[in-house]
């Protein structure tokens, strides 16, 4: 009878070490020590697309393959997690005041200036404190490197994610992204501004949307999650800012290549960044995850904030421990 117990044992410990799943099953959310936290993201097929605001598109239909899972941040990185990090570093991301941000946005300030007078355009973030939930924006990914340095002392592992897998977690399983009127639960952006009508305070009859300033949604920048998740459970996917994440490869599709497949679509070596998602004072149209533009390494997005990939090998890794 024990000599049997024992080969069960064996056997069950045997089967525990050929699935590490078994032996730690990935939870299907994880806060780390600082407070963020990451929601599981299952492997699956993607089809994914992308094209410019208002431009061409950049990448036919294609389908992504995800092997593996990973996690990703369910929110965008707020300034109480970015001091939290940052406070011993260097690197600081340098804000923008408000007449430099009504330069940058000139005829959407004024635009705003008609309709409510006595609010501003909206706060500028790092290292002027908003509050401790809203997003960091107006950084690098010079400066986002650093962060994620910081991050990377013990045994988890972060990155920002790629393209697509920011595009995969976004749409979360639906073939299209909220529009129409579903559009205003789901993304803070500026619905009423249409570059082909006149001014809303002109001829507000043009606009397709109700004012965002109505009481129950934001007419600045807000705090993480103040709207609704996608259905894995992801907020501000689309508006707010607009997030950085990373090129993959390969970069281009042959031509005529609607089937391409690409599985795992790993960061592209030669740090080339993309800004994905829509912002606070982007087109209905443009609050949309197809929606891409390019990013420099050392430019400052005046809306681009980030949200923080999680290995999942490590979260695994780390739970057996």
């Amino acid at each position: 009878m024990y000599k049997r117990l024992r080969l069960i044992f064996l056997a069950l410990l045997s089967l525990s070490i050929s699935h590490p799943v078994l032996a730690a099953e990935l939870p299907k959310k994880y806060t780390n020590e600082i407070g963020m936290t990451f929601v599981l993201i299952t492997p699956g097929l993607h089809q994914m697309r992308s094209y410019y605001p208002e431009g061409p598109i950049i990448s036919p239909w294609h389908w992504v393959r995800f092997n593996k899972p990973f996690y990703l941040q369910s929110t965008e990185v707020t300034q109480e997690q970015w001091e939290r990090v940052m406070q011993d570093s260097t690197a600081v991301a340098t804000a923008k005041t408000q007449d430099e941000l009504a330069m940058s946005f000139s005829s959407y300030y004024n635009d705003y200036y008609k309709r409510i007078p006595e609010t501003s355009v909206y706060s500028v973030s790092y290292p002027i404190n908003l509050g401790a939930d809203y997003p960091v924006h107006y950084t690098q990914p010079k400066y986002i490197g650093v962060f994620l340095e910081q991050l990377n002392t013990g045994q988890l592992i972060y990155r920002l994610p790629t393209e697509a897998e920011w595009e995969h977690a976004a749409l979360a399983g639906a073939g299209q992204p909220p529009s129409g009127s579903d559009l205003k639960d789901y993304a803070n952006c500026w619905a009423n501004y249409d570059y082909d009508s006149e001014r809303y305070f002109e001829n507000p009859q043009k606009y397709k949307f109700e004012p965002f300033h109505d009481g129950d949604h934001f007419d600045k920048l807000a705090p993480v999650g103040s709207l609704q998740p996608n259905t894995w459970g992801l907020y501000d996917m689309i508006g707010n800012v607009n997030e950085i994440v990373m090129a993959y490869k390969p970069m281009k599709l042959e031509p005529n290549s609607e089937q391409y497949l690409v599985d795992d679509p790993i960061p592209a070596p030669e740090e080339e960044y993309r800004i994905k998602g829509g912002h606070l004072w982007s087109l209905p149209t443009n609050c949309n995850p197809f929606i891409v533009d390019s990013f420099d390494y050392a430019d400052h997005g005046d809306t681009a904030g980030f949200r923080v990939w999680l290995d999942a090998e490590s979260v695994r890794s780390t739970l057996t421990n």
